[in-house]
């Protein structure tokens, strides 16, 4: 798929997502990803990184560490703001961009 239909895919699931670009690589920054924490559901930024980085095939990074299984969180600075990834790896780079996610997404 390309960037266009990978990004419409995930239009379809969060409306408010918004195509990004950093270091010529387009990302998908998601304003409003809704997790469950401590049995409540929390609204976070997530920026979606589709792509091979810091040895991973694809990344998620976060507004802000969250618990779950996710382990080793680093802070790195993209689009001119601090995220947070965790250690999480095998979530490919051929697969639709709403799948990265979901695979990302068991972590948490």
């Amino acid at each position: 798929m390309s960037v266009d239909e990978n990004f419409a895919a995930l239009r379809k699931i969060y409306p408010e997502v918004q195509l990004m670009e950093q270091g010529g690589q387009k990302v998908a920054f998601i304003p409003n990803l809704m997790l469950k924490q401590s049995g409540q559901t929390v609204s976070l930024q997530a920026l979606l990184w589709p792509y091979a980085r810091d040895g991973y095939q694809t990344r998620l990074f976060l507004e802000k560490k969250v618990d779950g299984e996710a382990k080793n969180w680093k802070s790195f600075n993209l689009l001119g703001k601090s995220w947070w990834a965790c250690s999480w790896r095998g979530v490919q780079a051929n697969l639709p961009w709403p799948v990265i996610l979901a695979n990302h997404l068991r972590a948490l």
